[in-house]
């Protein structure tokens, strides 16, 4: 008799390796990556630190400074010389975060109207009509001392709400400088106030020389608040 035929299983083996290998494509396909691969350049920068991402973006939006030494701080800015100031557009930040800080003491000696922040009696609703008034009236300078050196607060937004006290908006027209158009500082007059306010004592002469400045002594002010300023950073 011939020797019976023994069936092998290499078919079973070949058809359990398709099945295998139909299996991973279909991981593939529903994953998108085989197991094991690296991830691409992409998938690697979203898995990035996200706050080093935040950081790197807040620098980017940081608006640059100028550096402006305390020697001529009369002549580029209160002069204006070479009309930086007028060019840009936008009322001065000016940033003295030094040890000693002199800035304040500097303008308290001049011709302007002060207002610090952190003085009750300069934050009276009073005390600041008048200071952006008279500071309109005569073409001067109105400074605006945050007097924030040690304060994690941020003081312009306390300032802000001080102005509006005033008068609603008072604070953004003063910085867009809609308060100089078409008389709008005439709002903040009363009939009770003395003859030198009347409105036809109101010269357009002193009124285009009207200034406004603001004082920090933080090193990094709040980045809202240098894109709506010209941020100049004084030098010793």
């Amino acid at each position: 008799m011939p020797p019976k035929t023994v069936k092998t299983s290499k078919p079973a083996a070949k058809t359990a390796g398709k099945a295998a290998t139909t299996k991973s494509t279909s991981s593939i396909k529903a994953t998108g990556k085989a197991t094991g691969s690296k991830p691409s350049s992409k998938e690697q920068e979203k898995s990035a630190d996200p706050t080093k991402k935040l950081k790197e973006l807040k620098l980017e939006d940081k608006p640059t400074c100028v550096d402006v030494p305390f020697r001529q701080l009369d002549a580029m800015l209160v002069r204006d010389e070479g009309g930086k100031i007028k060019e840009c557009g936008k009322w001065p930040l000016i940033i003295d975060a030094d040890e000693n800080p002199r800035v304040g003491t500097f303008f308290k000696y001049r011709n302007v109207n002060y207002l610090s922040v952190i003085s009750p009696n300069d934050m009276r609703p009073e005390t600041i009509r008048m200071a952006v008034l008279g500071s309109i009236r005569y073409g001067k300078v109105l400074l605006l001392d945050l007097a924030d050196k040690e304060c994690d607060k941020d003081m312009f937004d306390t300032a802000t709400e001080q102005f509006d006290g005033v008068q609603k908006g008072l604070m953004e027209s003063i910085m867009d400088k809609s308060i100089l158009k078409g008389e709008s500082y005439l709002k903040l007059r009363h009939d009770t106030d003395s003859d030198e306010y009347q409105p036809n004592n109101f010269s357009e002469f002193y009124t285009e020389k009207f200034d406004f400045f603001i004082l920090t002594n933080k090193p990094d002010p709040p980045i809202c608040l240098m894109k709506k300023t010209y941020p100049v950073k004084i030098v010793m």
